[in-house]
């Protein structure tokens, strides 16, 4: 049956697999004081690609780092991108074969927030990534990649400095229909 569907019609699993964009995956609570959180069966060849949204965090100090690693890999990250303060002018934030993707920055009181794409994470190839979010006065958009052969199923969010409490990690898959 073709989408957009109309009331009365009779939907059978193979029009629903089709039809939904995006399937939550998997739900991870930040818990109370953790510098990291591993999120595990995240990944799989279900999905090439993947959606992560982190929201409700409060974060013990700000202006630190949150950076993003698929589980194990620590080093071959590259990327790009740009913070922009409601205070001051820009700043350019990059990495050249580094520990991990930094994909964002840190806020207090529930304010940091971030969405994540990456792309074939499980595929055993290039996996590319792009953040968008924000923290108190700053937003911020990071482009990169990781390069590596590699299938991953879990990753790590973490901080550079300080803690973090509450708030939800969901991780979403685009389907490929």
């Amino acid at each position: 049956m073709a989408f957009p569907y109309s009331s009365g019609n009779v939907l059978t699993a193979a029009d629903l697999n089709q039809s939904s964009g995006l399937v939550l995956v998997k739900t991870q609570t930040v818990g109370s004081a953790v510098s990291s959180v591993t999120v595990t069966g995240a990944f799989s060849s279900t999905f090439d690609n993947y959606r992560i949204v982190m929201a409700g965090v409060d974060c013990s100090a700000t202006n630190n780092n949150v950076y993003f690693q698929l589980s194990g890999l620590t080093t071959q990250y590259y990327f790009s991108g740009i913070y922009v303060s409601g205070a001051g002018a820009p700043a350019n934030h990059y990495g050249n074969n580094v520990p991990s993707f930094i994909c964002g920055r840190t806020g207090t009181v529930a304010a940091t927030t971030l969405v994540l794409d990456v792309m074939s994470p499980n595929l055993g190839q290039r996996t590319a990534m792009q953040s968008v979010g924000s923290a108190n006065l700053q937003s911020f958009i990071v482009n990169g990649f990781a390069q590596t052969g590699t299938a991953f199923t879990a990753f790590v969010i973490g901080l550079s400095g300080g803690t973090m409490t509450g708030g939800k990690i969901r991780v979403y898959g685009y389907n490929n229909g």
